[in-house]
């Protein structure tokens, strides 16, 4: 289960775009602390050459307990650019 682990943080984290890295990071963590959802409002994330806002939300998949240890990524973009 931890070589699970880690090679999923690994691969969520090489495909993280700039400014991502450290809040989803931040994010995940705080979930496997707490063992329940998570969300980081206003991330400043690196989109070709501009900025924009997204909220990040960590959850368990609903159709499995927290012990299968099962999370979705969700990024919702709020629709405000910020250069």
């Amino acid at each position: 289960m931890i070589y699970v682990w880690i090679l999923m943080n690994y691969l969520i984290m090489s495909i993280a775009r700039k400014g991502l890295k450290t809040p989803l990071e931040r994010a995940i963590h705080k979930y496997l602390s707490q063992k329940s959802g998570v969300v980081s409002k206003n991330v400043r994330v690196h989109t070709n050459g501009d900025y924009q806002l997204i909220n990040l939300s960590i959850k368990p998949v609903p159709i499995f307990t927290q012990n299968d240890g099962l999370i979705m990524v969700i990024f919702e973009d709020t629709a405000h650019k910020n250069n």
